[in-house]
Order: structure tokens, then sequence, then C-alpha cells
């Protein structure tokens, strides 16, 4: 499993590419996995994928959550790399 800092994103990246039902599934299944982790407010993420890949978009109110989030994502089957692009921000 890889886990990739923003600078690392794959180029060319675009949310229309792959096997359709399988990726709807996929971002399903990862948000599913981000709404069962207690340290996660799943609402502040966008779940986004290219191919295998998985983006974490949005915000974590800290640190901890942020690497949870990653966490998550990556335990779901299918899931080849995660890129987390999550901005750490407290709750105002």
């Amino acid at each position: 499993m890889a886990y990739l800092g923003t600078t690392e994103a794959a180029s060319g990246f675009s949310m229309g590419c792959g096997s359709g039902l399988a990726e709807v599934d996929l971002v399903e299944q990862v948000e599913d996995a981000l709404l069962d982790e207690d340290q996660v407010q799943s609402h502040l993420i966008q779940v986004l994928r290219d191919e295998g890949v998985i983006y974490l978009r949005g915000r974590a109110t800290d640190a901890r959550a942020r690497e949870a989030a990653t966490r998550a994502a990556a335990r779901v089957p299918g899931v080849q790399a995660v890129v987390n692009e999550l901005e750490v921000r407290p709750r105002v």
C-alpha cells in the first residue's frame, strides 16, 4: 500500500476514467470506512479515485484525524494507494 503526499499526486488525474460501477463502489466503501472511524469527521472529506488510487480532499480537525483517514481508506480492499490532500484546520 502506498501513502502519497500532496506533491506526489499523479498527474493527469481524472474522475471519469476506470470501470464505472466498480469506481462508485470503491468510493462508497472508502466513504463508509471514514464514517466508521471515530476520529474522522467524514462530512469534511471528499473522496475521489483514479483507478485504484484514492484521493482524500478537504479538511481534518487535527493531524491524528488526518492520519486516521488515510489508514481507514487504505484498509478498503481494492485501494492501491491513498493520496491524502487533507488540510489540517481545527473546528472554529
